[in-house]
């Protein structure tokens, strides 16, 4: 018999959907006939935030690289002295409503 079964705890599996609402966390219980519909999109989410992560990450080492080697500063200096890679949107020729 299993040692978990002889506690007074009980024994999973559990379904539980968690959300934020108001700003405090929310938790549900869910029957077992309840959890198979949020089973997809549970692993959908999970399979998103570890590429919003790997995104993040990689973001994050191309900024680091380039502060090495000085593009980031030298692209603040021309965006300071009013250049821009695209002529048709400098400081002097946006758009009426971008003002």
């Amino acid at each position: 018999m299993c040692l978990r079964l002889r506690a007074t705890k009980r024994h999973g599996p559990y379904y539980e959907l968690t959300y934020k609402a108001s700003g405090k966390t929310v938790n549900v219980k869910l029957s077992t006939q309840a959890a198979p519909p949020y089973k997809a999109p549970a692993q959908q989410y999970r399979k998103l935030k570890t590429l919003l992560n790997r995104l993040d990450k990689l973001s994050k080492t191309i900024l680091s690289q380039q502060a090495k080697t000085g593009r980031i500063q030298a692209a603040r200096l021309s965006k300071r002295a009013g250049y821009s890679n695209n002529p048709g949107l400098s400081a002097g020729r946006r758009p009426a409503e971008w003002r």
